[in-house]
Formats: C-alpha cells, structure tokens, sequence
C-alpha cells in the first residue's frame, strides 16, 4: 500500500507543479476539412481550434478562404490584419481582447452574429468595418 500512496504523492505534486499552457492558433484557411468552419481542426496551423479559456486566434491570411464563426465560443484573444474577413452567422465569439494589426482593414460579417470583446484594440492606420452583424463590448 505505501508504494501505491507514494506514487499518488508524487503524480499529485506533478499535476499541481505542471505550468498552465495558453494554446495559440493561427488561421490557415486552406479548407483542408472542405469548409471554412471555425470548428474544422484542418483550417487552423498545428491542428485543432481555439474554443475555450487559454486560446488565443490570430487570422492575418489565408489560402482558400476566411473562417466562418459556426458556434458559440469564448476565446482569451483575437488578432486580426492583412484585410482579413471573420463571419460570425448568427452565433457569438467571446474575446476578451480584440486586436486590429497596423495598416489592416479587418471586416466582421454575419446576418444577426456578434463579436463580444472585453476590449478592443485598433493599431494605427487600421481600420474596423462591421457591415453585417455587430462588436460590442462588455
């Protein structure tokens, strides 16, 4: 039994020693999954998307296509730039900091969705369009 109960010693000391990782995604856009969710793990560099506390997303390119907000997320940060393009439908995406990239044109889209930032960062010389949809803050 005292073998037992110091391995759970020692795995308890790891997991409360172990550092807290953020998971930072990049947007491919490439359709490799065949559409331009941004549930689909393929559209995303290193596989998997950013949907919960720690995420961060960065969308500044594409290859195919820009992403479309197909759920409701809740994510630490985005970045936007390069002229880049989010649709959010008719769901909701959560940030607490929104950032537009220097000299960007970033456009939100979506028929009654909303981008939801805690903040919004907009770099000189950029500019923030939303033509459909809405950002509002909270």
């Amino acid at each position: 039994m005292k073998p037992f109960v110091t391995a759970l010693g020692i795995c308890a000391a790891l997991l409360v020693c172990a550092p807290a990782y953020a998971s930072a995604f990049t947007w491919e856009g490439d359709a490799g999954g065949g559409d331009c969710n941004w549930s689909t793990d393929e559209n995303w560099a290193g596989r998997g998307y950013p949907d919960g506390s720690g995420h961060t997303a960065t969308i500044t390119s594409m290859t195919y296509c820009w992403p479309t907000v197909d759920g409701t997320w809740e994510i630490d940060d985005l970045t936007m730039g390069n002229s880049s393009y989010l649709a959010v439908q008719t769901f909701t995406l959560t940030v607490d900091v929104f950032t537009v990239n220097a000299s960007s044109a970033v456009t939100i889209t979506g028929s009654s969705g909303m981008v939801y930032p805690d903040s919004i960062v907009i770099n000189g010389g950029s500019t923030l369009t939303v033509s459909s949809g809405s950002v509002e803050t909270y």
